[in-house]
């Protein structure tokens, strides 16, 4: 997914964090703590807290010069929640959705292969290496959570793919159509895995996770 490529590229890039417009920040997370369930699996907290600030790294500055300060507190989509209550919401439907692909792998003999997994770890030593200790703590960056999520990055593309290769797709559509088709029937099977496996959020925990500190890419 383009997450995973991001960090890939972004591996060796380092993290500027600074406080919010709170003035101060809070304690990191413990990132042990279990935040769902999907099916009979735990998600820890750490996973969903640092898919949550690396997609905060890439979409803050863009969202900002656009809306201005403070847009986790504001109703962009004019829905009644903010922009982070949508941004946490959204970011755990991909965790749940990342889990109930990772129960569905095998049915597609869909695996990570000895070198993706190299590529993996590599990358998430790269961007260990490249950012501080605070900056890492506070994203719960540690080596075995951005190994562990640009795993289930992965896999996701590649099952993804495996489905998308059985879609019903007529062979004198244009090409943008045919992925269209595509995509909306991997869509559907998803929508299928999901219900099979019930999903539980631990509000308590969740909750936590908050938005006091701004991340960016720092130009080296």
């Amino acid at each position: 997914m383009k997450v995973y490529h991001k960090v890939l590229v972004a591996a060796a890039l380092v993290i500027c964090m600074a406080l919010g417009m709170t003035g101060c920040g809070s304690e990191p997370v413990d990132g042990s703590q279990v935040v769902a369930t999907v099916g009979e699996k735990e998600m820890p907290l750490g996973e969903a807290n640092f898919l949550l600030r690396f997609q905060q790294v890439q979409t803050e500055s863009f969202y900002e010069s656009m809306l201005g300060e403070g847009i986790y507190v504001k109703d962009v989509s004019g829905t009644g929640s903010t922009f982070g209550e949508d941004f946490k919401s959204n970011i755990m439907k991909e965790m749940q959705e990342y889990y109930v692909i990772e129960e569905k792998a095998a049915d597609y003999g869909a695996a990570l292969t000895e070198e993706e997994t190299a590529e993996i770890t590599e990358a998430a030593k790269a961007f260990v290496e490249a950012n501080k200790a605070d900056t890492l703590e506070q994203m719960t960056a540690d080596q075995a959570t951005v190994e562990r999520v640009l795993s289930l990055m992965k896999l996701r593309s590649k099952v993804e793919a495996a489905v998308k290769a059985e879609a019903d797709v007529a062979e004198t559509a244009e090409e943008a159509e045919k992925e269209t088709a595509r995509t909306e029937y991997f869509n559907e099977v998803l929508a299928g895995w999901t219900a099979e496996y019930p999903f539980t959020v631990v509000d308590s925990v969740w909750e936590q996770v908050v938005f006091d500190r701004s991340y960016e890419v720092k130009a080296e």
